[in-house]
């Protein structure tokens, strides 16, 4: 899957410019996909040159021109066919895993920290998530497809930021038992040399 899939995708729900694509990745298409607005302008223009998007300028008083796209019929075809065949498993990029990764070389005190910040946002992303199931979900049987397609993101990104909770609390405790278990041996070595 790649970023021209995604903004194929918004595109197909209704004509927009650059920057109407742009916020939409700062609402929910954010909670599951994340880029920038360079990134975004760059795959436009791929779309554009490859024929599978086209526009039209319009013009604006006191702000500058845009562009508003919408699928070419070859665009159209491409997107069918994106959406139609099967996709690999994404795999994680995590930088906190990495940092992880470098073992006896890691700060342990430093990621202890980064652990419980992101915990605490974790909290109250979840707190959001399930408030909005609450408010636009509460009858899950019966939605029409668009509204259960919706609902089944949201209940992908709650069940995540579950997971993630989960793992974070043992982690957690973990790298505290290491930041524990140091300060003991410090104490340990300094009465050996006593």
């Amino acid at each position: 899957m790649s970023l021209k899939h995604v903004i194929m995708v918004v595109i197909n729900n209704g004509e927009c410019s650059g920057y109407e694509i742009s916020k939409q990745f700062e609402g929910p298409l954010g909670q599951f996909w994340n880029t920038s607005h360079q990134r975004i302008y760059r795959a436009l223009a791929t779309l554009y040159q490859a024929g599978w998007v086209d526009f039209k300028p319009v013009i604006q008083q006191g702000r500058p021109d845009k562009k508003v796209y919408r699928l070419t019929t070859l665009g159209e075809e491409k997107l069918d066919t994106w959406l139609c065949t099967p996709q690999k498993p994404t795999a994680v990029n995590s930088s906190f895993l990495v940092k992880l990764y470098s073992g006896k070389h890691a700060p342990i005190k430093p990621l202890l920290a980064e652990l419980q910040a992101e915990y605490a946002e974790s909290v109250i992303r979840l707190e959001v998530f399930n408030q909005q199931q609450q408010e636009h979900f509460a009858q899950a049987d019966e939605l029409d497809q668009e509204a259960c397609l919706q609902y089944l993101i949201l209940l992908r990104v709650i069940k995540h930021t579950e997971a993630s909770l989960q793992w974070t609390e043992v982690a957690m405790d973990k790298l505290q038992s290491i930041v524990n278990s140091n300060k003991s041996q410090r104490s340990i070595s300094k009465l050996a040399k006593a």
